[in-house]
């Protein structure tokens, strides 16, 4: 028995230059399998490009943030990736692969550039 939905697996919601970007995979605790990866990537690619967001929000439905991989769906996908970025699009390792600060593409916004690399 399957335990997918036709919900969406990411909910995105705009608001006030904020996009708030919501994994809904409740009934696994929000496992990253391949489709929520690909979602997530589209989110993160919107919040990059539209000049009227600034600030992105993740979070989970269901009570839980997310699990991790989904290890169910691991033997038929593999690791859930986007491209060259790590885990679900997120970047693999946001200190060493990416060279610009939090301000210009995916990373923690609006945080502290302390841990970043002078450019």
């Amino acid at each position: 028995m399957s335990t997918e939905t036709t919900e969406p697996v990411v909910l995105i919601v705009r608001r006030d230059g904020v996009l708030v970007v919501t994994l809904n995979r409740p009934h696994v605790r929000n496992a990253v399998n391949q489709a929520l990866a690909d979602a997530v990537d589209t989110a993160l690619t919107l919040l990059e490009h539209d000049p009227g967001l600034g600030v992105g929000v993740l979070t989970g439905a269901g009570g839980h943030f997310c699990s991790g991989m989904d290890v169910k769906a691991f033997p038929d996908e593999g690791v859930p990736r986007v491209a060259d970025q790590g885990l679900a699009g997120l970047p693999a390792s946001a200190g060493r692969s990416r060279s610009s600060p939090p301000s210009k593409g995916r990373g923690l916004r609006g945080a502290s550039n302390s841990s970043w690399p002078a450019t």
